[in-house]
């Protein structure tokens, strides 16, 4: 009885043998994983979370400091770094005159402080400058072919707390582009440019 049993059930073809260990290890492994990745995603998410909680706090903070609770004159940014384990504060300040506030306020005394020269709120200026300057040169495309070029080639300014300054994408013509606007707009250090990524 066991032999016919045995011999009725047997896997003879070795390509369903194949197939039936196959199956069998990608269930075991997915198993294994179904119940690690849960714990780790979730791990990473409250780690996101705290980072972002501690951001905010410091942030709530710094906008305390003065009268309209906007950002102070030493603020230059933050930034979450090392794969979300960990904050980065810039300031224009001695780092030595605000960590002890930052870590009071976030409990967190591992938060890395950098020194920067231009602050957050210059730099929007500044953003703010090229964003008029670039509407202005707007009322202009007919009558200038150069200011039609460049208009057409900067699509993005934006702020890079990072790197200390207003980042500005070129689209095309990089060298070209980048002469007209230092020639129309302005042409200072605190202003980085960027080529655009060609779409794949």
């Amino acid at each position: 009885m066991v032999n016919n049993i045995n011999s009725k059930f047997k896997l003879k073809d070795p390509l369903i043998m194949k197939k039936a260990l196959i199956s069998a290890v990608l269930a075991v492994t997915l198993a294994v994983l179904s119940m690690s990745f849960p714990a780790a995603i979730d791990a990473e998410v409250s780690q996101i979370a705290l980072i972002n909680s501690q951001g905010a706090l410091f942030y709530d903070y710094a906008c305390s400091l003065t009268e309209d609770d906007s950002m102070p004159d030493f603020w230059a940014g933050g930034a979450i770094i090392n794969g979300y384990t960990n904050l980065e504060i810039f300031v224009t300040c001695d780092p030595c005159d605000i960590k002890d506030d930052i870590i009071r306020i976030t409990g967190n005394d591992n938060i890395k402080v950098t020194q920067v020269e231009y602050s957050y709120n210059f730099l929007m200026d500044v953003k703010e400058y090229i964003s008029n300057k670039k509407s202005e040169l707007y009322d202009d495309l007919d009558k200038n072919p150069e200011a039609r070029e460049l208009f057409v080639n900067i699509p993005v300014v934006a702020l890079d707390v990072v790197a200390n300054s207003v980042i500005v994408t070129v689209s095309s013509n990089y060298d070209r582009v980048v002469d007209l606007f230092k020639k129309y707009i302005i042409d200072v250090p605190y202003v980085s440019f960027v080529l655009a990524e060609s779409e794949i």
